[in-house]
């Protein structure tokens, strides 16, 4: 009997090391598949001061903390999706903070390079910080959603510390669908798991009615800065910033 349960233990095993849990996204905009390495807080959850499944370790503690409050504070609770995991060493997290907007676009004019231009500098504008230095690493359509959707990749340099921030774009139905990824420079495994997690977004898809549709060009990077303005603020930015030890949380 010993035996047999010991048997069923190491068949289990496999299926609990690959859990995952379905992450139904606000606005109707789709899901994510996520493995059990990541931790999703939404709603009530991202109102309250602390949760039991917040990291230990600093920064990574202060960061997802400072994350959850100025949602709560922007009255963003239902909106946004927060999910973090553990990265590679001790104190490092990987963000993704998931969100949409009521702006129907084709994937076609969303990579428009004078569109992609327009996101990048919106973007940028919204995290900028005195003693930041944003680097650019690249830009461009994705293939990691079901139709093509738009990715931009900058390095944030600051005097003890370098983060990753990522923004992926793509068209979900009547809304535009943001994904914002961030984690530290140094942790090398990150990268494949964004991509993963972003790979199991199910809603990306051309807008079905084309009457409705109301993007022109250059009303995306408005509505991203909008939004980004709405959540975020630089004096915020910085006093989580003195918190956590120099490592920003992802924008929004």
């Amino acid at each position: 009997m010993r035996r047999l349960g010991i048997a069923l233990l190491c068949l289990a095993l496999p299926a609990l090391a690959t859990a995952q849990t379905e992450v139904v996204l606000p606005d109707e905009v789709g899901k994510l598949t996520a493995s059990n390495d990541w931790t999703v807080v939404t709603g009530s959850d991202l109102a309250a001061t602390e949760r039991p499944t917040d990291p230990t370790a600093e920064p990574a503690r202060s960061l997802v903390q400072g994350m959850a409050r100025l949602l709560t504070q922007s009255g963003r609770t239902e909106r946004n999706v927060l999910l973090h995991a553990p990265g590679m060493a001790p104190g490092q997290v990987r963000t993704i903070n998931s969100y949409s907007d009521a702006i129907a676009t084709t994937s076609a004019e969303l990579a428009h390079p004078d569109q992609i231009n327009r996101i990048q500098r919106a973007y940028e504008e919204v995290i900028a910080k005195p003693d930041q230095k944003i680097v650019r690493l690249g830009d461009g359509e994705t293939d990691l959603f079901a139709i093509p959707g738009v990715a931009m990749k900058f390095r944030l340099e600051y005097p003890e510390r370098q983060v990753i921030t990522e923004l992926h774009v793509v068209p979900a139905g009547p809304r535009l669908k943001y994904f914002e990824a961030s984690y530290s420079v140094d942790d090398l495994d990150a990268p494949t798991a964004v991509a993963a997690l972003l790979r199991s977004f199910d809603g990306a898809r051309e807008d079905e009615d084309n009457t409705l549709r109301n993007m022109v060009l250059g009303g995306v990077s408005g509505a991203i800065a909008g939004s980004l303005a709405a959540i975020w603020s630089r004096r915020r930015r910085q006093r989580i910033m003195a918190q956590a030890g120099g490592n920003p949380p992802a924008a929004t």
